[in-house]
């Protein structure tokens, strides 16, 4: 109601030409919010009025004095540069009042390893497994040296299942068993026996899938071949080997 002076006791003036009769609040606790909003402040529907300013401005004083309202800007999310091989998201969330962008980026890239197996007209076996060496065709962030593919030895370590895969061809140089093994260090992943025919050229597929649970310590990988009954050859033709992350 409009009101023709203004005083600290009976009216609040926004200017002096407009006025509003005053209502004494603390007496006034029959004053409902007849509705309900989901609040952060433990308020029920219909509640007081007085509760509502009590709480607020009780939340509002643990607020520092020079306080800014800052708040997220946007978010941008930016796929690298496409390449697949050097993958990553880079994430940017701006800020208002004067502080800065946060700007993160994140690999997308699977860790993996490529080994092309060395050919050996007369590669030695015997009843003791040996490691089929090889050659590293592409590695990132797993590496090759000599017979092996080792995974945790950098600092991006990710847990995750590998997949590991292998293939051999070859050409016995007896009639006996062979045994093609994969290994992660001394434990045997996958393992297949096949009867060796002399001069018969023969290709076995290993595949397994271990799980790398724990980045505390490098875990190591090999192909390797045990003949079944006596020191022989075999001719090997062609060979890959892999281990690759199978899941993010």
């Amino acid at each position: 109601m409009a009101c023709t002076s203004c005083s600290q006791n009976t009216c609040n003036c926004t200017s002096t030409s407009i006025c509003e009769t005053c209502i004494d609040v603390t007496s006034s606790e029959c004053i409902y919010y007849k509705g309900y909003v989901n609040n952060s402040l433990s308020l029920p529907a219909n509640f007081r009025f007085n509760t509502f300013a009590e709480k607020v401005l009780d939340r509002i004083g643990t607020l520092p004095a020079s306080y800014d309202d800052y708040q997220v800007d946007d978010v941008q999310l930016d796929f690298g540069n496409g390449n697949a091989a050097k993958n990553t998201i880079k994430v940017t969330i701006g800020q208002t009042g004067g502080l800065s962008d946060v700007i993160d980026t994140i690999s997308i890239i699977k860790h993996a390893c490529l080994v092309s197996l060395t050919t050996n007209a007369s590669f030695a076996v015997t009843t003791t497994a040996a490691a089929i060496p090889g050659s590293s065709a592409y590695a990132n962030e797993h590496s090759f040296s000599t017979d092996t593919v080792t995974i945790g030895n950098t600092v991006n370590k990710r847990l995750g299942k590998q997949l590991v895969d292998g293939n051999v061809t070859f050409v016995p140089g007896s009639t006996q068993n062979f045994t093609f093994t994969l290994f992660e260090g001394s434990n045997s992943l996958k393992a297949v026996t096949v009867p060796g025919v002399s001069g018969v050229c023969q290709t076995i597929s290993l595949k397994a899938i271990y799980d790398y649970a724990s980045t505390s310590s490098t875990k190591t990988f090999t192909i390797k071949v045990a003949s079944g009954s006596s020191s022989t050859t075999i001719n090997i033709l062609a060979g890959d080997f892999e281990v690759i992350e199978y899941e993010y």
